[in-house]
């Protein structure tokens, strides 16, 4: 059974949901949040001095954003993005992932500096963003050194609605 956490500041709301008895039950005050993540195990690289884009649904990477978004079909939240890379990051710059909602960049950044070793695992913090159904959701990476990219081993990302 799928655990769900209940917030709500208002003492008269109600949430039913159903037991591990398989009964209804009703907790009083609450709207359910639904916490998972997508992730995807990457395997790839960026060339030097470019920039490629991915998504949560997708294993490779495309010179072109429109061939890397997942349309969102439910609003939520998205934060706690991590990016762990196979192979050390060229001393030469920075390798930088960043959330993008509709296009535009969003404050969920990830960056792995340059001359990271192998296996290095970095995240964006506390940045979350906002999504309605139907916005489109994907990553941007831009490799600022002049040598191609770390392998990057995988991406994740939380979702919370």
């Amino acid at each position: 059974m799928k655990k769900l956490q209940y917030t709500t500041n208002d003492p008269s709301a109600t949430t039913d949901y159903l037991a591990a008895d398989n009964t209804w039950k009703t907790i009083p005050g609450g709207t359910p949040t639904s916490k998972s993540f997508m992730g995807v195990l990457q395997g790839a690289t960026v060339s030097s001095l470019l920039t490629s884009y991915g998504c949560f649904n997708y294993q490779t990477l495309s010179p072109t954003e429109a061939g890397r978004i997942f349309v969102v079909p439910n609003a939520c939240t998205v934060s706690k993005f991590y990016v762990r890379i196979f192979s050390s990051q060229s001393g030469l710059g920075s390798l930088v992932f960043t959330v993008r909602k509709n296009g535009v960049d969003t404050s969920i950044v990830v960056t792995i500096a340059a001359g990271s070793a192998a296996n290095t695992e970095a995240n964006s913090g506390a940045s979350s963003a906002t999504y309605s159904a139907g916005d489109d959701l994907g990553f941007k990476v831009v490799n600022n050194a002049a040598a191609v990219s770390a392998n990057i081993h995988n991406t994740s990302i939380m979702v919370e609605i």
